[in-house]
């Protein structure tokens, strides 16, 4: 069952089904719209289940620790703990969790340097490389 808060509560959200096949995902970002669309297209394609959303970097490592994802998608710019304040503590909670951020802005370097797995720039062609870059982080 999916539980969503609506403002001014917490927009964190976690699907607590169990018996789900595929490769498990965590969705970060703080645009409600953008994890929405990110939802929406892993969602259609059966091998991704998203198991929870956050829309900064506290309530990201609370899901990752309670869910144990295969993958987070992570955004590093963020209202309150930014991915960028969250990304070296994900391995701490979610050791086995491979993770792939979703910017907008080119932090490359900063990302791998904090600990990310795969980069993906926020743009075109941007829901293949996702499928692409999750199908091989989860199988990595």
């Amino acid at each position: 069952m999916t539980a969503t808060a609506s403002p001014p509560m917490t927009t964190a959200t976690e699907d607590t089904g169990t018996d789900r096949a595929g490769i498990s995902v965590l969705l970060v970002d703080d645009v409600p719209e953008v994890r929405g669309v990110l939802r929406a297209v892993l969602q259609i394609d059966g091998r991704f289940h998203v198991v929870g959303e956050a829309a900064n970097g506290a309530e990201a490592l609370r899901l990752a620790e309670e869910q144990q994802p295969d993958v987070i998608v992570l955004d590093l710019t963020m209202d309150g703990t930014s991915g960028f304040d969250a990304l070296p503590f994900l391995r701490g909670v979610a050791p086995d969790t491979k993770v792939l951020v979703l910017s907008a802005s080119d932090a490359r370097a900063d990302a791998y340097a904090l600990g990310a797995d795969a980069f993906l720039l926020k743009g075109e062609r941007v829901v293949s490389r996702l499928r692409q870059l999750l199908t091989k982080l989860a199988s990595a």
